[in-house]
This record gives structure tokens, sequence and C-alpha cells, in this order.
């Protein structure tokens, strides 16, 4: 769908994409093997989510449900590992559902600073997939408003 779109001539003259570039790929082993010759590696990040919140930064963490590369499962076990101050609080509190445009679209939690989000029928690339749902997700969050509030 996306590389459907990206293709079209008028968008990619837009985009300044050549076409001697080839068909668009969303990932490009050409691209991913130059990040591994320069040692550019996956590294373990989430020690700084930690500094973010002691230092008083309030932190939104989004995966969709049917992301496999990032997906939801690992990253709430991982929030809800964090050593903060606010862990103990952050862990009792229940994931509560979300309603987008008359429908269930996730569930949420916020504790503190911390706010933890599944976007449900979405994959790897959220926006995209649910760009209403993120919008409404960033929009509220950006406001300092609950993700899931049961007065909507």
């Amino acid at each position: 769908m996306i590389g459907t779109y990206l293709d079209q001539p008028w968008v990619r003259a837009q985009l300044g994409a050549s076409s001697q570039l080839g068909p668009f790929q969303s990932c490009s082993p050409t691209v991913g093997g130059q990040f591994r010759l320069a040692h550019d590696k996956l590294a373990p990040t989430f020690f700084h989510l930690t500094g973010l919140l002691e230092n008083g930064v309030r932190v939104l963490l989004y995966a969709g449900q049917y992301d496999w590369i990032c997906n939801f499962i690992g990253n709430r076990r991982m929030v809800e590992a964090l050593e903060w101050s606010g862990a103990e609080g952050f862990r009792k509190a229940e994931l509560e559902d979300f309603v987008v445009k008359g429908k269930v679209a996730g569930q949420a939690k916020t504790h503190g600073l911390l706010t933890y989000v599944q976007i449900a029928g979405a994959g790897h690339m959220v926006p995209m997939d649910k760009p209403a749902e993120s919008l409404y997700v960033t929009s509220r969050w950006l406001a300092g408003k609950p993700i899931a509030t049961k007065n909507d």
C-alpha cells in the first residue's frame, strides 16, 4: 500500500526521489548492511527512560497490537520492570480501554510521568495503520489529558 503510493511518479518527483533509485523499499538490505558495517546496532535504551522520568520528563510509549518487531507484550514488560521513583504506582495502575469513534481502540495506563498505550489492530507503523487512534492518543497526551477515560 505505502510502496504503491510512494512509487507514483508525481510523489517521487515531490520527494526528489529519482526513478534511477528503483522501486520503494521500506527496509533496504543495502542500507541495513551499511549500518552493520559501521557497527551501528541495536542497544538497550530502557535505562534512558528511567533518567527521563527521574528528571521530570513525561514519557509516552505506545505499541501496536500486531507489531512483531517492537511487540506490545515486551514493551509492557519493559516499562513495568523500570526502576524509578514512580515504578510501584505504575505497576499497580490498571490497563483501561480507550475509545475512538465509538469503538475500543486499545488500552492505556498512566502513573505519574509515564504513559503506556497498546493500539488495537496496529502493526509496527501505528500512525499509518491507525491514524485516528494515533492522533487521539498523541493529542490527549500532549494536552496532559488521560488517554483512557470513562467520561468521553
